[in-house]
This record gives structure tokens, sequence and C-alpha cells, in this order.
């Protein structure tokens, strides 16, 4: 699988582990992570979820964006992702 390394000697790894750090499993201080979701860690940076403004954390397993407050998930599709509510995988039980 492709995907981008974070780790403290890439620029992107700095900037990312400064704004975030310990916030965001991508963005961990002094680690490197391989995201197989290919996505710019900036845009990830500026991703909210579209229905309640929450943080958003990368799933690789599901190739997915979950929300961190609704628990709406967000399919990637060829490093894509589809931020539209009526594509989001939601949580069991809602409406």
């Amino acid at each position: 699988m492709r995907g981008i390394r974070l780790g403290p000697s890439s620029a992107a790894g700095k900037a990312v582990s400064a704004s975030v750090a310990g916030l965001r499993p991508w963005a961990i201080a002094g680690t490197t992570t391989l995201i197989a979701v290919n996505l710019d860690p900036m845009l990830l940076e500026l991703l909210v979820c579209p229905n309640d403004h929450a943080a958003l954390t990368v799933n690789e397993t599901e190739q997915t964006l979950d929300c961190t407050g609704c628990g709406y998930r967000y399919p990637v599709r060829d490093d894509i992702p589809v931020m539209l509510l009526d594509e989001a995988i939601k949580p069991a039980g809602s409406s």
C-alpha cells in the first residue's frame, strides 16, 4: 500500500507534530507513522466532519475518516476523501 511517512525529520512531520501533537494518530511527536490512505497531512488538519464540525481520525483498515463526535465514517476513494453526508457511513442506531 502507498502512504505518506511522517517523522520528526520531515518538514510535514514537524509541522503536523507541532500543531497537533498527541491529538491525531498520524501526528504523534517522535514517531514514524504510515498512512494507508494517501492524503496530504495539511489537508487532514483542515478537514472536519460536515455534520458536527468535530475532528476526524484516519481508519487505515476501513479506508475512512472517522468523526470523533458523531461517529460518521467518510470513505476515502482513490485518495480522495468523500465528505458528503449522503455518502457517510452512519453509526448503528442513528437515523
